[in-house]
């Protein structure tokens, strides 16, 4: 594989993404950043140009990110064929037949498209855990011009379908002064504390907030939303309930508590989806 990365690199140095006067001139140090996390890639997945900007705490510098892996020597070991645009498709554009070589790379390493030539994020996309990231990669070395650095925020949601009704699923109303969506109908949800993995924050959030024991299962879905002053990057779990009762709210300080919950369809989750909730959106889109 490497020499026909290596070989295929040569052939498409002068068509990877952002190799344009129009794009961004990165700094060294950010360029460096980009390169040691997308070796960070496994063999076998993808991640956006987005994607890497928002590991390295960066959302904005998507396309310094491109520029970034279009600076590569050819015979650089840097696996940039992993990275693909937001859609999950092959970006590479103009002659040489670049787009055809980075597909090619995926697919020898079990990268699969679909009909449309996307491909399936919830497959193939590469979500690292925090720990998982060195910490010197994550700094404030590059922004675009008038684009603001934004922190990243992971929160888990979970679902829990009703045992004797599998068509509904346990919704709970956010309080009336809560900042971003007041008295609306969503799925319970927590932030990822550190040294937490996103079961533990299910089961966490499951005990602090609905007063339950939780069995976590698989994943459903998982996404990001830009709110104003942080980039909400969130995955949508199974749970079932193995102990107590729901009841809201529960006496725990310093997180949002719930005012009341029900067993619901999914169209419930509609006005919340309307209003930017990340949880109802991935519910609906799974």
């Amino acid at each position: 594989m490497g020499d026909v990365a290596s070989s295929a690199g040569r052939r498409a140095a002068a068509v990877r993404p952002d190799r344009s006067p129009a794009a961004p001139v990165p700094s060294l140090d950010f360029t460096a950043r980009v390169w040691a996390m997308v070796r960070l890639v496994p063999r076998g997945r993808v991640v956006s140009y987005g994607g890497v900007a928002a590991l390295l705490g960066q959302p904005r510098a998507a396309r310094g990110v491109g520029g970034a892996l279009a600076a590569l020597r050819d015979d650089s070991d840097v696996p940039w064929w992993r990275v693909v645009n937001r859609n999950g498709e092959v970006s590479i554009k103009g002659p040489m037949h670049g787009a055809a070589i980075q597909r090619m790379l995926l697919e020898k390493e079990g990268v699969r498209f679909g009909a449309t030539g996307r491909v399936d994020w919830t497959i193939f996309g590469w979500t690292p855990e925090p720990e998982e990231i060195p910490a010197e990669l994550v700094v404030d070395g590059y922004a675009q011009p008038g684009s603001p650095v934004k922190p990243v925020k992971r929160s888990v949601s979970f679902a829990i379908f009703r045992p004797d009704r599998p068509g509904e699923v346990l919704v709970v109303r956010r309080p009336p002064d809560d900042e971003d969506l007041p008295d609306l109908w969503g799925l319970p949800a927590g932030s990822l504390r550190p040294g937490e993995d996103w079961a533990d924050a299910v089961r966490r959030a499951g005990c602090d907030k609905l007063g339950v024991a939780l069995d976590v299962g698989a994943e459903l879905n998982r996404g990001q939303l830009e709110r104003a002053g942080y980039t909400l990057e969130m995955r949508l779990l199974e749970a079932r309930v193995v102990s107590g009762e729901p009841e809201v709210p529960q006496p725990v300080e310093g997180v949002t508590q719930y005012t009341s919950w029900q067993w619901a369809t999914a169209d419930v989750l509609g006005p919340a989806a309307v209003r930017g909730s990340l949880c109802s959106r991935l519910f609906l889109e799974r």
